[in-house]
């Protein structure tokens, strides 16, 4: 609450010394107060105080043999409530400036709900048809023209990607319907499963470009190609030299509208997106040494669509989605410590949903969730427990299926 109070302490002082100058700064404070009441029929791994939903865990047996992740769970929050300031001007010289600082109170671990977390905070420099961000926001991943609209704060996750990242990136608008843009990119508060600071220490930033095309007309699509670098964890890998490891990763998204309804689709392919939000990781290859280790990405490839409509009223619609787990390119032995479920061989998601507009700024809704995870597992007889089970590429086997039920009510105030 101390940071919270002090956030609140500077955009007061900010603003009353705005509004006693010369008016050189357009202000705007944006956000929402939302609340959700969830219920889940499954033990599963979610995140941000359990309102973002991953995935079903698999079975955890006791010594009866009966399975403790099987009972339901019930959840009510405001957490990811979130403001956010923007300012815009002054120009100068001809160029354009803007700056934008957004927060929630979804951070920290679960059990502390108020935790201020930041999401966004960066400014953006403009000219003519070239512009600079420089900050943390989303990653170009992260369509903000296009991405699922459900009621719960996890829009797809983990099918559809989730992350914000510190980065510069440079954008081109050759015209109003066509934007080329590059970033350079480090991980922060979303990172690579097992990787403390994994992107800092391979000294070399994650690369990312994209073009988007279209703008508020019936068709709009993008395409996003990028690379990373990762070093291996010095406790994982105890060379003198860090060992790294790189992936590349694509991205394609499209939006049609045709009165009344608005169909949004998009796929993902690409090695270890564990900071993504997603499954997956890394395993030594087989044919390593222990003078030259070498590592490869676990693949991972997604589908999902998106459908709602343009009503003002009663808003129905529909998200489902599949995410596979492909195994790497050779041979090799999935690391336990760089990855985060890497044993799930695909997730299904099918979520519909309904909302209630109250005019512009107020809405209730309600949504279904099926998620369904398929585990490779075998059951080790010693243990009494199921372990992992993978393929000779890291491709989970002996797929075993786990699914939660997630019934939400939501109520959403913006302004």
């Amino acid at each position: 609450m101390t940071k919270l109070f002090t956030l609140l302490v500077f955009v007061s002082l900010f603003l009353m010394n705005a509004s006693g100058q010369e008016k050189k700064f357009d202000i705007e404070i944006h956000g929402f107060v939302g609340f959700d009441a969830i219920h889940d029929s499954r033990v599963s791994k979610a995140v941000r105080h359990n309102h973002i939903i991953l995935y079903p865990l698999s079975a955890k047996l006791d010594n009866d043999g009966k399975d403790l992740n099987s009972r339901n769970e019930l959840d009510m929050g405001s957490v990811h409530s979130r403001f956010s300031l923007h300012v815009k001007g002054p120009t100068v010289n001809n160029f354009t400036t803007f700056a934008m600082i957004e927060g929630d109170f979804a951070g920290g671990n679960f059990g502390g709900d108020g935790d201020f977390m930041l999401r966004h905070g960066y400014i953006q420099i403009g000219y003519s048809k070239v512009s600079v961000l420089a900050g943390q926001t989303w990653h170009p991943f992260f369509i903000p023209e296009n991405f699922p609209q459900t009621l719960n704060a996890g829009v797809g996750v983990p099918v559809h990607p989730l992350s914000r990242n510190a980065q510069l990136r440079f954008t081109y608008k050759p015209t109003d319907k066509l934007e080329l843009s590059a970033s350079l990119i480090e991980q922060g508060a979303f990172r690579s499963a097992g990787f403390a600071r994994g992107s800092e220490e391979s000294a070399t930033p994650e690369v990312a470009l994209q073009v988007k095309a279209g703008s508020t007309g019936p068709v709009w699509a993008s395409f996003t190609a990028g690379y990373k670098t990762l070093a291996i964890p010095y406790a994982v890998e105890p060379t003198a030299q860090p060992t790294t490891t790189g992936s590349y990763h694509y991205s394609a998204s499209v939006r049609f509208k045709t009165q009344p309804l608005i169909i949004r689709a998009g796929t993902i392919y690409g090695g270890n997106l564990t900071e993504h939000a997603l499954h997956g990781g890394l395993g030594r290859t087989v044919a390593s040494t222990g003078k030259k280790p070498e590592y490869k990405s676990l693949y991972t490839r997604s589908l999902w669509i998106d459908m709602g409509t343009t009503s003002k009223t009663w808003d129905p619609g529909l998200f489902v989605g599949r995410i596979t787990n492909l195994g790497a390119s050779e041979e090799i032995i999935v690391s336990d410590k760089l990855g985060r479920d890497a044993n799930i061989g695909n997730i299904v998601l099918v979520s519909p949903r309904l909302r209630y507009l109250i005019g512009t700024h107020l809405w209730v809704g309600v949504e279904y969730i099926f998620n369904q995870a398929a585990y490779g597992q075998t059951f080790d007889e010693a243990a009494g427990q199921f372990v992992s089970s993978f393929n000779e590429k890291g491709k989970p086997n002996n797929l075993k299926y786990y699914t939660t039920h997630r019934s939400l009510l939501s109520f959403r105030y913006t302004f």
